[in-house]
């Protein structure tokens, strides 16, 4: 029998999702029953639910910084909210973003980095550094920026654990799946199937090109979605 999600208190979600190490790489992600990583739209809201956005949002404040990519942060909209009142108990802040961009492409001066209370991460390349210097002029204002001349998983994580954050989580794209899976920096997989089949998939798979094995730690029910923690063999 699986958990059902439905009738459970945040306390058990978060008994249900917490780790014990003082580091943990994990990622959560949304996919339809084919495999699609966004609806028709071009974001992940139709295949999403109250129950997965509720785990969404308690993963976050489980971890100490978010990993994502500069093309999902535009494409679903990222901005500051306040962190929900059944969450406060475990975190009554919001968590970080460290957002990996190969463009710096954003308005710096939006409330997504403008929140004093908010300290983002960018993690960018050299070339984009050299290419748009006034964009990593207003970045630094705003955020810590890390600079590597090749973006890979492991270089992620080793300057995210530099800068103090010991559980990451990955909120991708495929982009950033890829790169978690290919250097082995990825400890969890954390998926939610929407009961939806889409019929076409994606060019980019939303975990990317990898071949990984995977062992079931933990599954659970609620809206209809199932939620399966996978612990990512390396």
């Amino acid at each position: 029998m699986t958990v059902d999600f439905s009738t459970a208190s945040v306390e058990e979600l978060a008994d249900f999702y917490r780790v014990d190490n003082s580091t943990w790489v994990r990622s959560n992600m949304v996919v339809s029953l084919d495999g699609n990583y966004v609806d028709a739209d071009g974001t992940s809201e139709g295949l999403s639910s109250s129950t997965d956005l509720r785990i969404l949002l308690l993963l976050r404040a489980l971890s100490d910084v978010v990993l994502v990519g500069g093309s999902t942060i535009r494409r679903e909209g990222y901005e500051p909210k306040p962190v929900r009142a059944e969450l406060q108990a475990i975190k009554p802040s919001r968590t970080p973003l460290a957002i990996v961009t190969n463009t710096l492409e954003f308005d710096f001066n939006s409330a997504l980095f403008q929140s004093s209370s908010d300290n983002h991460v960018i993690l960018t390349t050299k070339q984009a550094a050299e290419n748009f210097p006034d964009r990593l002029s207003e970045a630094k204002k705003v955020s810590e920026v890390c600079v590597s001349e090749e973006i890979t998983g492991a270089w992620l994580i080793a300057q995210l654990h530099t800068l103090g954050y010991g559980h990451i989580l990955s909120e991708g794209g495929p982009q950033i799946q890829q790169l978690l899976l290919r250097d082995k920096s990825l400890d969890e997989l954390d998926v939610t199937v929407a009961p939806v089949i889409r019929g076409q998939l994606s060019d980019n798979p939303a975990f990317g090109h990898n071949n990984v094995s995977l062992t079931l730690l933990a599954l659970a029910r609620g809206d209809n979605h199932s939620f399966a923690r996978y612990l990512v063999t390396k």
